[in-house]
């Protein structure tokens, strides 16, 4: 093999992880401040807050999209966090939200 090696998948999540801006996690750190529930010991913080939040008043798209591609449940579980990221299905009405509770 040459000097060029394949990347790994640790290597993929680390350079994954590296790409959200701190701004991003900034607002979802603001937002688990927010919305966290000291009876459940859980936080609640639905995407269109992120968007909101980091953005201000607008909707944008890319952003939107971009937030299911970051590994948000690998970052905050890294810190402690079991996230789980819940969406409406079939027949359901809901926002889309991250759930993050102590692991």
């Amino acid at each position: 093999m040459g000097k060029i090696e394949p990347i790994s998948f640790s290597q993929l999540q680390e350079s994954v992880l590296e790409t959200i801006p701190d701004e991003v996690i900034d607002s979802i750190n603001q937002l688990i401040k927010k919305n966290y529930n000291s009876y459940k010991q859980e936080s609640e913080v639905i995407i269109d807050e992120i968007v909101n939040t980091y953005l201000g008043p607008l909707d944008d798209c890319s952003l939107r999209d971009q937030l299911f591609r970051w590994d948000i449940e690998g970052l905050y579980g890294k810190y402690g966090w079991d996230v789980s990221f819940h969406s409406p299905e079939r027949g359901e009405r809901f926002n889309s939200y991250y759930l993050f509770s102590k692991k």
